[in-house]
């Protein structure tokens, strides 16, 4: 007998089902993609256990016939499209038709629905099996009842997260979905405690509502048009944090997971916010539905541009161009001339707790921060290929992950050009050979596995970020004590970059007081 065999509809069914439904926060996410669909303008999500025992979406869009609510249950059956056309100018959320059987192939659920013209029906599924209809009164909409999710898969069901966790999730899911629909009421409760309650507002009011009020002033509004492409949204001006949760990015107002994007806000904030944080980003784009393929992933959080680099040029060229008009809050990357000049007879006075240099001119007093100093000192170095390597009298074996080692033998050549020389040793080790004059030996292991840590992104990137790590692991710390030849080394070749004011990651790096201010201050005669 062959080894080959046709699987069984039911166990097709539940491997169907894990590819759209991941978690509970799968289940909101798709239950109220549908609600959305059909025209909802109230959406409550009630929830208990962070969803693992219950799950209950209620609408009240335009419902179904008891016909439709029937097919809606079965694989791939769909209002949405009805040839391949169709799938080139999608607007609606869902389009498969596999959401509602997905959810049904594992657990146990009731869907409630009524159009109208039409009496209200009830359908009871467990495990993908239809066990009960019969007619209800019903308001217009639809309610969904989902209990027990992947009963009958019971090691998917044990990998499920802490109640906690599920229910962040969910609640991640519902303001994904809540942004860019600002004129629907949304509701979500967890075991009768409500969580979050968005009325109809404006876009703003809805993004205040749901991040906070402390925002107002804090936000620039993106609004922008370029043939066919449309970029609309708010980003932050003075705000960050240490991860990406505060960045949305839509397209035709579906959340998209899209790499090309996020490395947009990280080159384009990466002088203006403090390094290893990320930007406040909330962006739709609006591009014909043509253009872009939303039929790549089972989820639909990813999605494939005809034109790219013609869109990531429009976005990128847009925020650049906001972020430079009048933003006082954003210190310029131009090298801006002191008030008085830095003589070669200026007098170096020495270290204030070690940390910071204090430096006398005819016409005042500068006071720079000696750890920002020299990191800006070694990031202009890196950029003009100038580190110095270190042949290591006895070469370093460093083990490494597997993943890590792919990681760091891809960026070879990025990693030679700043100062590293080294082989693979084995599957899981390095032998580095060099290293940057500036970097200790003992920090190698720590600064390789930095490196593969690194935000993902096109190589040119990924080395100005490997630059800024070099250098802050390189510079002179705070509480390390300086000679004043070195501090003097240190100025005259700031001088010689033109004098820049900040450190790579957009801290000031000097604090200049003249001379007149200090008599002010005072109050002494001038």
């Amino acid at each position: 007998m062959g080894k080959v065999k046709v699987l069984p509809s039911e166990l097709v069914a539940k491997i169907a089902a894990g590819e759209v439904i991941e978690r509970p926060f799968s289940v909101v996410k798709e239950l109220v993609e549908n609600a959305l669909d059909a025209g909802a303008k109230k959406i409550v999500v009630q929830l208990e256990e962070g969803g693992k025992r219950s799950i209950i979406v209620r609408d009240d869009g335009e419902g179904m016939s008891p016909e439709d609510a029937e097919l809606a249950l079965m694989h791939h059956a769909t209002s949405k499209i009805q040839s391949e056309e169709d799938l080139e100018k999608i607007l609606t959320y869902g389009f498969r038709g596999e959401a509602l059987p997905s959810i049904a192939s594992v657990s146990k659920l009731n869907l409630i629905t009524k159009a109208e013209g039409y009496e209200g029906i009830s359908l009871y599924v467990e495990g993908g099996k239809l066990l009960s209809k019969r007619t209800v009164g019903a308001p217009r909409g639809t309610s969904v009842f989902v209990q027990e999710l992947f009963f009958n898969l019971p090691v998917r069901r044990k990998f499920l997260k802490s109640t906690k966790t599920e229910l962040d999730a969910c609640i991640e899911a519902l303001i994904r979905l809540a942004i860019p629909k600002p004129g629907v009421f949304f509701e979500l409760s967890h075991e009768g405690k409500v969580l979050l309650l968005l009325p109809p507002t404006s876009p703003k009011e809805r993004i205040l509502l749901l991040f906070g009020k402390d925002l107002e002033g804090k936000l620039l509004e993106v609004q922008a048009e370029k043939g066919h492409l449309k970029l609309e949204g708010w980003i932050g001006k003075e705000l960050y944090r240490g991860n990406t949760r505060g960045i949305y990015f839509f397209v035709n107002g579906r959340y998209v997971r899209e790499k090309g994007v996020l490395q947009i806000l990280n080159e384009i904030y990466s002088d203006l916010i403090p390094r290893g944080t990320y930007p406040f980003a909330i962006l739709n784009l609006k591009v014909p539905p043509e253009e872009v393929d939303v039929n790549v992933h089972p989820t639909k959080i990813e999605v494939r541009f005809l034109e790219p680099e013609k869109i990531y040029s429009f976005i990128k060229d847009t925020l650049k161009d906001l972020l430079g008009k009048g933003v006082s809050f954003f210190k310029s990357e131009k090298f801006e001339p002191l008030s008085f000049p830095l003589e070669d007879n200026f007098k170096v006075i020495g270290q204030l707790k070690e940390g910071f240099l204090l430096v006398e001119n005819a016409n005042g007093l500068l006071i720079f921060d000696q750890h920002a100093l020299n990191e800006r000192i070694l990031y202009e170095r890196g950029k003009r290929k100038r580190f110095d390597s270190n042949p290591l009298l006895f070469p370093v074996i460093v083990e490494l992950e597997e993943e890590e080692l792919k990681e760091i033998s891809a960026l070879k050549g990025v990693l030679e050009e700043l100062g590293f020389q080294f082989e693979s040793f084995g599957p899981k080790s390095l032998w580095v050979k060099s290293i940057p004059s500036f970097l200790k030996v003992e920090e190698v292991k720590e600064i390789l596995q930095q490196i593969c840590s690194l935000q993902e992104g096109i190589l040119e990137m990924k080395r100005e970020e490997i630059l800024k790590l070099f250098a802050c692991k390189g510079a002179r710390k705070f509480n390390e004590f300086l000679p004043p030849e070195e501090i003097l080394a240190l100025l005259k070749e700031w001088e010689a970059l033109g004098r820049p004011r900040t450190c790579p990651h957009g801290r000031p790096l000097l604090w200049e007081i003249s001379e007149k201010e200090l008599l002010k201050y005072f109050r002494r005669p001038s």
